[in-house]
């Protein structure tokens, strides 16, 4: 999905202008990854992957154990409910490694990295 808008962006832009990472990252549909890989290094909390029965990872977020919470882009909220409105179905979760994510959702430049920390910074 990030490769598409990025490559819509070049089209919809003049050639001298610059888009900045809140035209087109969005946390909600796609670039949750993003989020959570900030919310996890700014918190020192792990990630953590929703998966369907078929092993696909729909959606990434931020675990932290104590509080027994996920940390994604609604915000603080119960590690039981993280799973609700998300795709797929016999939905489960568990850590995963930034190798893992990256293969599934792919990587970000410095400057959507800084963005997300900025929005990371909020949440937490």
């Amino acid at each position: 999905m990030k490769l598409l808008l990025e490559r819509w962006q070049k089209y919809l832009l003049k050639e001298d202008e610059e888009s900045h990472p809140s035209d087109y990252i969005s946390f909600m549909s796609g670039d949750c990854s993003l989020l959570a890989g900030a919310v996890s290094e700014l918190a020192d909390l792990p990630m953590y992957g929703i998966f369907d029965e078929e092993g696909s990872m729909h959606h990434v977020f931020a675990y932290d154990k104590e509080a027994d919470e996920a940390v994604d882009c609604r915000g603080r909220i119960p590690v039981a409910d993280v799973m609700k409105n998300i795709r797929g179905e016999n939905k489960t979760y568990r850590e995963v490694s930034s190798e893992e994510i990256e293969e599934t959702f792919g990587t970000y430049s410095d400057e959507e990295w800084d963005y997300a920390e900025e929005a990371a910074a909020k949440i937490i």
